[in-house]
């Protein structure tokens, strides 16, 4: 089995200690059904059954309810047994023309002329091509890595391909407007001067910027559009999305994301969905 798919169900009193862990199914897919009450807490021995269960129906990825999602020592657990969760940052990273295209679509401005800086320190197939995309788009691009070394090849190949100049630095450039952090945390990120009305793109991880003259918009997340044949109820589009197109290449995925004309409903923040008209300042 490839994925399962974990959601709630309310109990309380005994039900919520020794609760049974039930199964169903929804539109072919398995689903366990787990007690918690109205506080979102599980007990230690719901979590147990859970993880056994996980195991002996052999789910490698596991898609959790918004509502499971919040629960930090559940998914603490199951990322201890090295059972990976589903949570959208590979789906995030295949999308970021798109993400591109909402961002300069809502500040009026053409994807031609931005100043973008990717920051990342694992040069992998798929980063790899994305960097080359994103820089067939945009007018200057500016790689920031403390690995330089592993990156001279991708630059020499766009100029001598593409005729495409590309920078690589330890620094973000100043005159950054988009800023992809591609894989550092939040410590790493920090270390950073960052331009103070930049927006900045996390695909890894949740990151609040700690510089008080940051003044910009910081992405976290995302929400999207998908066809209707893909919902199931109950859970997060993206989380769905993600585990249909989480064993293509590179190509493959772009095409089937073509394909599916999914589109970005909204991205968020710190604090909640970024307002369209939130673009427009920028």
């Amino acid at each position: 089995m490839q994925f399962l798919l974990i959601k709630e169900r309310e109990e309380k009193g005994i039900k919520l200690l020794f609760g049974k862990v039930k199964e169903e199914i929804i539109n072919n897919n398995n689903v366990l059904i787990i007690p918690i009450n109205k506080q979102n807490t599980i007990s230690k021995s719901i979590i147990k059954k859970t993880i056994k269960r996980i195991k002996e129906i052999n789910a490698n990825r596991i898609i959790l309810s918004p509502n499971l999602n919040k629960i930090d020592i559940l998914k603490q657990e199951i990322m201890f047994h090295k059972i990976e969760l589903v949570e959208g940052a590979f789906l995030f990273k295949m999308l970021l023309n798109i993400v591109l295209d909402y961002i300069c679509k809502n500040a009026n401005k053409k994807v031609q002329n931005l100043n973008v800086s990717i920051l990342t320190n694992n040069l992998d197939a798929i980063s790899k091509q994305i960097i080359i995309d994103i820089a067939k788009r945009v007018k200057h691009l500016n790689i920031v890595t403390n690995r330089q070394k592993e990156f001279e090849d991708i630059e020499e190949y766009l100029l001598e391909e593409m005729g495409i100049i590309i920078k690589l630095s330890h620094t973000i450039d100043k005159n950054s407007n988009i800023i992809i952090n591609l894989d550092l945390n939040l410590e790493e990120l920090n270390k950073y001067s960052i331009p103070f009305k930049s927006i900045i793109i996390n695909i890894k991880e949740n990151i609040k910027i700690n510089s008080k003259r940051f003044n910009g918009i910081n992405i976290n997340n995302y929400a999207i559009e998908i066809p209707t044949q893909y919902k199931i109820k109950g859970f997060e589009d993206k989380l769905i999305y993600e585990t249909i197109i989480v064993n293509k290449n590179y190509k493959e995925v772009i095409e089937q994301i073509k394909k599916d004309n999914i589109r970005i409903k909204n991205l968020i923040g710190e604090r909640g969905i970024i307002k369209e008209q939130e673009f427009s300042k920028w």
